[in-house]
């Protein structure tokens, strides 16, 4: 998906994704597709399941979100 959709999908929501396919231009991040990974009740949570899957799959690039965000 990309973040487009993830936020008319899950609006207003704290979300851990994956990035699936991403670039980095002028020293930012672009993700061209997202995978969600888990929808969670606020920003502790996320931040903390993030964490875990940081630890568990260090390879993978990880993010916690909120879709209110543009």
């Amino acid at each position: 998906m990309r973040w487009a959709e993830i936020r008319v999908a899950y609006p207003n929501q704290w979300l851990v994704i994956e990035a699936l396919d991403a670039r980095t231009e002028n020293r930012r991040r672009i993700f061209d597709r997202i995978a969600v990974v888990e929808v969670c009740s606020d920003g502790g949570t996320t931040f903390r399941r993030y964490r875990d899957l940081r630890r568990e799959h260090p390879a993978r690039e990880w993010c916690f979100v909120h879709t209110g965000n543009a």
